[in-house]
């Protein structure tokens, strides 16, 4: 008696859809991987400065200046414009240093992704 045995495997549609997923998910990566890279080292920058300064005795323009001076080592100088993303909160124990700001990336067409960044680095008060 014979055995009847069903093919089993993966279609040529199935290995295309695959390989079409997996493109879609690579252009996605490749597209949206520079802004985080760049809010990345902003955000370094910004750990750098509280660490190499006073930061609670500088003045916010001077603060400004210095970190541009960070950002421009990284070329991320002019990923934001700091003179109006950057605000200064003070509380009790020092300083918070905010940088607010949004990118927008085209993906495809008219398609677009808005990503918001919000980084935050405390800078204590020297006793």
């Amino acid at each position: 008696m014979k055995r009847m045995t069903r093919q089993q495997g993966i279609t040529i549609w199935g290995v295309l859809f695959v390989i079409g997923v997996l493109m879609f998910f690579g252009l996605l990566f490749m597209k949206l991987f520079p802004p985080y890279y760049d809010n990345l080292r902003i955000h370094n920058g910004m750990q750098l400065l509280v660490e190499e300064n006073d930061v609670t005795e500088l003045g916010r323009r001077e603060i400004v200046r210095r970190l541009n001076r960070i950002l421009l080592i990284d070329y991320v100088d002019e990923v934001v414009d700091m003179q109006q993303a950057l605000r200064l909160e003070r509380r009790d124990k020092g300083i918070d240093l905010r940088v607010n700001y949004e990118v927008v990336v085209p993906l495809a067409y008219n398609l677009s992704a808005l990503i918001e960044f919000d980084n935050v680095v405390f800078a204590p008060y020297k006793q």
